[in-house]
């Protein structure tokens, strides 16, 4: 499976809002850049299923994916925050306990300066520009000579490798474009635009992503994405609020027939901030129709400390 393939169920425009309020400025959505003062070290995990169809649609088999991602953000400036990632997907099916694997995302590393702006009234606003380069670590696939060979036992392997990754990387293609993309690399830039009055906020993002194969695959391609995000919360009692963030995914790139352009995904959940550490729980689900009919959906918990 060509990386073109792969990054092929990973479009991206991913519409993320951060949070601003009042009373809990360091408040955050689920997948959005944190436009908050301050750093943090972390986890955030999440679990989740996939349907395995075959051509008729019929489903043969189920997949089960858990993820911890390692994260940090560090304040070298009151203005600039440098930040890193790296991310781990646990893959099982539960009819073939041989494609059981551990898959290694693609690492991050970002830089984002971030600036209040005067607003009217008690209207509080913030922006901030970023950049952030990805790749090198993803689980790739060692791709026999002849893999139509189905006597082979390097071939099933090989075959049943693709199938984990492709899973893996549809299972997170509106929420996280290009984390299993393996021997790619990706630069990408956003701006975002948060604002909040009192109990309520929002912030907004728009990014684009460049995605660069590094293998030596003739059919490989670059790919382009735009992401573009859109959320906010409530502050339901100090510290706690109630978010919701609409995540879409868009390639740039010409589209085959039986492709999708557009991605989009929902997550709802509950975001806890406290001057020392923060938790959050959301729960996740794909709206465009290739996801639904596989039946994919997730949860998951994101714990900080802050310093």
């Amino acid at each position: 499976m060509s990386r073109s393939r792969s990054l092929a169920c990973i479009p991206a425009v991913v519409l993320g809002f951060s949070s601003l309020p009042v009373h809990a400025e360091t408040l955050s959505l689920f997948r959005s850049a944190d436009l908050s003062s301050g750093s943090a070290v972390g986890v955030s995990t999440g679990a989740g299923k996939v349907d395995i169809l075959d051509n008729a649609g019929k489903k043969i088999s189920a997949s089960h994916l858990f993820s911890t991602d390692v994260t940090a953000e560090i304040a070298v400036h009151p203005n600039v925050k440098i930040s890193g990632r790296l991310p781990i997907t646990f893959y099982t099916n539960d009819k073939d306990a041989k494609a059981d694997k551990t898959l290694l995302g693609n690492a991050t590393l970002g830089a984002r300066y971030v600036a209040p702006i005067d607003g009217p009234g008690d209207l509080a606003v913030k922006a901030g520009v970023g950049a952030s380069v990805s790749g090198f670590t993803a689980t790739s696939l060692d791709k026999p000579k002849n893999v139509t060979n189905l006597t082979d036992p390097a071939v099933m392997d090989y075959l049943r490798d693709a199938m984990t990754i492709g899973t893996a990387a549809m299972y997170s293609a509106a929420t996280d474009p290009g984390r299993h993309a393996f021997e790619t690399v990706a630069a990408g830039l956003d701006g975002d635009l948060a604002i909040s009055s009192g109990k309520v906020f929002a912030q907004g993002q728009l990014g684009f992503r460049a995605y660069v194969p590094t293998g030596d695959e003739e059919d490989d391609k670059s790919n382009y994405l735009m992401r573009l995000g859109v959320g906010g919360g409530y502050e339901i009692v100090p510290g706690l609020a109630a978010i919701g963030e609409l995540s879409t995914s868009a390639r740039l790139n010409d589209v085959e027939k039986d492709e999708e352009r557009f991605v989009h995904a929902m997550d709802l959940g509950l975001r806890y901030d406290h001057k020392h550490f923060s938790a959050a729980g959301r729960f996740t689900m794909p709206l465009d129709e290739v996801f639904r009919d596989s039946n994919i959906m997730g949860v998951g918990i994101d714990l900080a400390a802050k310093f």
